[in-house]
């Protein structure tokens, strides 16, 4: 079993009690959490440099995405793509070590996909969920690889410990991720990860079958995706 160290896990600690109110005090968190103020002062010093917490005045909160500004980004940019290759395009939100669903943008022929919307999945049943964590800190990487399940959902998803590490490197080096029937048999998923504004906390995907999704057509659905992805960000400013 891993073992982290004790500043990594109060860190931690800090931000998980920190996740469940809008913010605090220093007094309130140091207090709550029993830790010194010395202590919880240099621990929230560090996750403002991380970008992980931000102070305003006295008041510390976390870091948070504008969800309902990057899903309406995400139906403007990915229109194009949606309707060129007849994908449904999706927008995946990172929960601890699984990922939301909170937009869907879908093709005409699956008028059905907004079903998906809300849904959660663990990180590794999802292209979106492995984009996420592929980019996420070696510690945050870590957290959610304690968090596999042993039950598969198709057979073709990677549960296992070892594989699934090899494969986080693949995409983290190749730059998008692939979930080929490890979710929905018959279904194909392309992911990027969305780096907004600094760190890596949602992905981009698109999905379809084999006929939509192709092998011999990886490379230049990544790239497209890739760029709705650099679209968006330049949009988010």
């Amino acid at each position: 079993m891993l073992t982290m160290p004790n500043t990594l896990v109060k860190g931690l600690q800090i931000l998980d009690w920190l996740q469940q109110r809008p913010s605090a005090t220093l007094t309130e968190i140091s207090t709550a959490l029993h830790y010194n103020k010395t202590t919880t002062y240099r621990l929230l010093d560090t996750l403002i440099g991380l970008n992980k917490v931000q102070k305003n005045q006295r008041q510390y909160a976390v870091v948070r995405l504008d969800l309902p500004q990057l899903n309406w980004l995400a139906v403007t940019v990915t229109q194009q793509l949606v309707q060129q290759f007849h994908v449904t395009a999706y927008v995946g939100v990172r929960q601890q070590a699984n990922v939301v669903i909170t937009q869907v943008i879908p093709t005409a022929s699956d008028p059905m996909a907004y079903r998906k919307l809300g849904k959660t999945v663990p990180f590794y049943e999802s292209a979106l969920g492995k984009a996420i964590v592929a980019n996420l800190p070696a510690p945050d990487q870590a957290l959610c690889l304690q968090q596999l399940h042993p039950t598969a959902r198709t057979k073709f998803t990677l549960n296992d410990r070892q594989a699934l590490i090899q494969n986080l490197a693949l995409i983290n080096a190749q730059g998008y991720a692939l979930d080929d029937e490890e979710s929905t048999l018959g279904l194909r998923c392309l992911a990027v990860p969305l780096q907004l504004p600094a760190q890596v906390q949602a992905a981009l995907a698109i999905s379809g079958n084999f006929n939509q999704l192709p092998r011999r057509q990886f490379k230049q659905l990544a790239q497209a995706l890739q760029a709705c992805r650099d679209t968006l960000a330049v949009q988010w400013g």
